[in-house]
C-alpha cells in the first residue's frame, strides 16, 4: 500500500461543522501559494499519494492554479471536497474543467466527497455530477470514517464509544498545513518543521516515532486534546 501525505492548502471553508478536526470555518483565513505548491510537489516523493484536502479548498479565487501546482507530473493525488462547488453553474464548471486539467498532468486523481449528515448537503448533488464526469474514481467519505475531534471535544457531541480512540494507531500518514508545518497529530495539531527544512524520509520517521512514544504512554485523542486546551 502507498504511502499517504495529507496537505491542507487552506483551513478557510464555507462550512463550519461541528465534528471538524481542523476547526475550519470562514472566519480562517490563509492558504498556499503557488510557489509553495511548487515546492511541496517536489519535496515529496512520487510514489507517495498526495491527499489534498481544506478546509474547503474550491473556496479559493486560484484553486485551479493551487491544485496544478501540487499535481504536475505526480503519480496518484486525492481531492477531499464538501462538494459546495455544485450549487452553482460557474461552480461545476470551474470544478470540472480543473479536473481536465489534472487528468493531464498527473497519472490517477480520486475524488472523495462528504456525502456524510455532518454537512449541509451539496455532497450528493456534487456526487451526482462527477459520476457523470467519469473519468475519474469517485470515492465517498462515510460517517465512520469522518473522526469526532476538533470542535467535536468542545461541544462535548463525541460519541462515547469513540471517546478514547487512537487516531496516531489507526491513520498513518503525515498532515502538512498551509503555513507548511507538518504536524505530529494526523489532524494538524502539534507542529513540528516547515516541510522544506526537513526531508520526507526524516519527516515520516520522527512524526512515526513521536506517535509511537504517544501510544506507548497510553495517550489518546481526548488526551492530547485537553493537553492542547491548557
Amino acid at each position: 500500500m502507498k504511502d499517504l501525505c495529507c496537505v491542507r492548502i487552506t483551513n478557510k471553508c464555507n462550512e463550519m461543522c461541528d465534528h471538524c478536526c481542523f476547526r475550519s470555518s470562514p472566519e480562517c483565513v490563509g492558504s498556499m501559494s503557488i510557489s509553495m505548491c511548487q515546492l511541496f510537489n517536489k519535496w515529496l516523493p512520487d510514489q507517495t499519494t498526495m491527499v489534498i484536502t481544506g478546509g474547503e479548498f474550491t473556496v479559493l479565487d486560484d484553486y485551479p492554479d493551487l491544485l496544478v501546482a501540487l499535481s504536475m507530473g505526480r503519480d496518484k493525488v486525492r481531492l477531499t471536497t464538501n462538494g459546495s462547488w455544485s450549487n452553482s453553474d460557474e461552480g461545476v464548471l470551474k470544478f470540472t474543467n480543473t479536473l481536465t486539467r489534472l487528468n493531464e498532468i498527473c497519472n490517477e486523481v480520486e475524488i472523495s466527497v462528504s456525502t456524510d449528515s455532518w454537512h449541509s448537503g451539496s455532497g450528493k448533488l456534487a456526487l451526482d455530477i462527477l459520476k457523470e464526469f467519469s473519468v475519474f474514481d469517485i470515492g465517498e467519505i462515510k460517517l465512520q470514517n469522518v473522526a469526532p475531534v476538533g470542535r467535536a471535544w468542545d461541544n462535548l457531541i463525541m460519541p462515547p464509544s469513540i471517546a478514547f480512540t487512537h487516531s496516531c494507531k489507526r491513520i498513518s500518514f503525515i498532515t502538512v498545513i498551509e503555513s507548511g508545518l507538518i504536524c505530529k497529530c494526523p489532524y494538524g495539531y502539534f507542529a513540528w518543521e516547515n516541510f522544506i527544512d526537513v526531508i520526507y524520509e526524516e519527516a515520516k520517521e520522527y512524526v512515526d516515532s513521536w506517535r509511537s512514544r504517544k501510544l506507548q504512554h497510553r495517550m489518546n485523542c481526548r488526551v492530547c486534546m485537553e493537553e492542547l486546551a491548557v
